[in-house]
């Protein structure tokens, strides 16, 4: 493990930035943080008071699907499946939105398939097989 000094070591600041990069912290920032949790401890009224967080403002159910799409959208890696897929369907569903009759259209085949396909594994030798090797 590689350990980089910055002008931030020796406080808490340089502590937190050799964990974020996953290196090993230093002699000054593992010094700086034991008297700062050593001052912490017999002087509590010195520790600085955290500051008020801010008020949150609510929103409206609509403003939160949209919140939740750009943050989804955002984070994707992939392209989107167009409509009329499953993975379509499945992004309506999760949005709360009805989906649309292609997705729709698209869910009912993927689910047929796939009763289908556990239909085949369940009952590898259906009888007309039987019979048909026979």
């Amino acid at each position: 493990m590689i350990t980089t000094y910055r002008d931030e070591c020796g406080t808490h600041e340089g502590l937190r930035l050799h964990q974020d990069h996953n290196e090993r912290p230093c002699g000054r920032c593992v010094e700086g943080e034991s008297q700062r949790l050593l001052m912490a401890k017999l002087f509590p009224e010195m520790v600085p008071a955290r500051p008020a967080p801010a008020p949150l403002v609510p929103i409206t159910p609509e403003q939160a699907a949209e919140n939740l799409r750009a943050l989804n959208d955002a984070m994707r890696t992939t392209p989107l499946q167009e409509c009329g897929s499953h993975a379509a369907f499945m992004r309506h569903y999760e949005y709360g939105e009805k989906p649309c009759p292609e997705c729709a259209t698209a869910e009912r085949e993927y689910r047929r398939n796939l009763r289908i396909a556990h239909i085949k594994l369940a009952n590898p030798a259906s009888p007309s097989r039987r019979n048909a090797a026979a």
